[in-house]
């Protein structure tokens, strides 16, 4: 467990209440609200965040840190499963990642394998509690891989923050 490092883990696009609309009124506010909890945490001594790469609030997060990387001296590392993660994704989504990448600091691939099992991103949310001391999350309450995730934050004693969507 690192002290100042803060982990997070959130909503695919279909659980989250705009899709992939990032014009809409309601994704602002909570990239707003979301940014604020990020914001909260820097304030706290938090220097270190690690996200995974998701599409939905995963590249939500990564913005957020990017943007606030002007202003604060932190780090942004991209834990990803495995290489070519992003293979299924829809162009638009692609890009999107693309686009972050080249800010961040650090990219980990999980496993050097390409995608051969679903518990792969459960190895990679445990990676990146494991290293952290918090976890923020976007969480609809229902998705299983997120609550998952917090649950084992939670059981390994991270502070927690909990954005409910």
């Amino acid at each position: 467990m690192i002290e100042n490092t803060c982990c997070f883990s959130g909503n695919r696009p279909k659980c989250l209440p705009w899709i992939d609309d990032e014009n809409s009124l309601i994704y602002k506010q909570y990239y707003i609200k979301l940014r604020q909890l990020v914001i909260n945490s820097i304030n706290e001594g938090y220097e270190n965040f690690v996200c995974g790469g998701a599409i939905g609030g995963d590249l939500m997060f990564a913005k957020i840190i990017i943007e606030l990387k002007k202003d604060y001296n932190i780090t942004l590392e991209f834990a990803l499963p495995f290489k070519d993660h992003t293979t299924l994704w829809k162009r638009e989504q692609k890009e999107q990642f693309n686009k972050l990448t080249p800010f961040t600091d650090t990219i980990t691939y999980v496993s050097i394998e390409p995608y051969q099992y679903k518990s792969i991103y459960f190895i990679r949310n445990r990676y990146m509690i494991d290293k952290s001391s918090k976890i923020i999350s976007l969480w609809n309450g229902l998705s299983k891989g997120t609550g998952y995730t917090i649950k084992y934050a939670i059981n390994h004693g991270l502070k927690y923050e909990i954005l409910s969507v």
